[in-house]
């Protein structure tokens, strides 16, 4: 895998996206602790019109929706858990 690149994953362990197959890039990328009752809002510049903004945490997957580039989450459970919003851009 190049320097750089990045895959994903789903649950079961497929692949999902792959950037080495595409003209990608990621324009947004930011690391969190989040916990109860923490709330976030990310928009995110860049995406264009071929974008995808993908949320994944180590644990339980806090309540998050998607609004054109913008993304909220919300912290869920008692104790902290990392999660990683990244935007790519497509095309």
């Amino acid at each position: 895998m190049a320097a750089g690149a990045v895959r994903l994953r789903d649950e079961q362990g497929r692949m999902i996206f792959d950037s080495e197959s595409f003209s990608s890039r990621v324009v947004y990328y930011e690391r969190l602790q989040m916990s109860y009752g923490m709330e976030v809002t990310r928009t995110i510049n860049g995406l264009g019109t071929q974008g995808m903004i993908w949320v994944e945490s180590e644990g339980a997957l806090p309540p998050y929706s998607v609004n054109g580039n913008t993304v909220y989450v919300r912290g869920i459970g008692q104790a902290p858990t990392q999660v990683t919003i990244m935007g790519m851009s497509f095309g």
